[in-house]
C-alpha cells in the first residue's frame, strides 16, 4: 500500500513539474495576472495569441480603446506594442530545472528607458539582483585613448549623468543589449559623443544569471 501511495506521488509530482518545465511564452503571456498588465485582459491576450496562430497581424484595442500589437510571439518570448512609446519584452529563461520570466518596459522617445523585473512562474517578483548586475553610464565609456583628453572625459560624465539607459533582448538566444541614450535628441552632442561611448552592452544568459559578454 506505501508502494502504490508513493508511486502515486511522484507521478503527481512529476506531472506539476511537466506542466511548470513546460510552459512555453504563450501559457507565459496568457496567463499573466491582470494586475501586472491591466491593458491588455487575458480575453485579448487570447484574440492576439489567436490572430498570430492564424498568420494574422495581432492588433486588439487595450482598455483605454487604444491600439496594442502582439508583435512577435516565440516559444520563449513575446513582444508587445502597447504606443508608439511603450514596449514589453518578455523573455522565458531557464536555470537548471528552474524557470522565471524576464519583464523589459521600455518607455518614451526620442530617448527611451527600460526597468527589468524577474518572475517565477507564479508571478512571485524575484530580485533583480540574483540574476543581473546593472550596467551604469560609465560602463558605456570607452577606453581611454592618445587623444582622450580630461576635457572628453568630463563632457562626456556630464551628458551621461543623467543619460538613459535602454535594453533590448537580441532574439533567437538568450542575450540582452543595453544601450545609452545620451542626449539622443540632439543630433550634434550625439555625433560629439560617438568616439567616447560605447554603442552598446551586451549581456548572456550563462550559469543561471546575465553576464557582461
Amino acid at each position: 500500500m506505501k508502494r502504490v501511495i508513493v508511486s502515486g506521488l511522484f507521478l503527481l509530482l512529476s506531472g506539476i513539474a511537466c506542466m511548470t518545465w513546460g510552459r512555453t511564452m504563450r501559457d507565459v503571456f496568457v496567463q499573466m495576472p491582470d494586475s501586472l498588465i491591466p491593458l491588455l485582459s487575458k480575453d485579448a491576450r487570447l484574440d492576439c495569441v489567436d490572430y498570430i496562430d492564424s498568420g494574422m497581424k495581432a492588433m486588439v484595442k487595450n482598455q483605454f480603446g487604444e491600439n496594442c500589437s502582439l508583435q512577435v510571439l516565440t516559444e520563449q518570448y513575446a513582444r508587445i506594442s502597447f504606443s508608439s512609446v511603450a514596449t514589453w519584452e518578455l523573455k522565458l529563461l531557464t536555470n537548471g530545472q528552474d524557470s522565471m520570466v524576464c519583464l523589459v518596459k521600455t518607455y518614451g522617445t526620442p530617448v527611451p528607458e527600460s526597468t527589468l523585473t524577474f518572475y517565477d512562474l507564479e508571478w512571485k517578483k524575484i530580485p533583480l539582483r540574483r540574476y543581473i548586475v546593472m550596467p551604469h553610464a560609465r560602463d558605456f565609456e570607452k577606453p581611454a585613448s592618445g587623444t582622450t583628453t580630461a576635457a572628453d572625459l568630463e563632457r562626456v560624465r556630464l551628458h551621461t549623468k543623467n543619460a538613459m539607459i535602454s535594453a533590448t533582448f537580441q532574439e533567437p538566444g538568450n542575450e540582452l543589449l543595453f544601450r545609452c541614450r545620451a542626449d539622443e535628441a540632439d543630433p550634434e552632442v550625439r555625433k560629439e559623443l560617438q568616439p567616447l561611448l560605447k554603442d552598446s552592452i551586451r549581456y548572456v544568459w550563462k550559469g543561471g544569471k546575465f553576464v557582461r559578454n
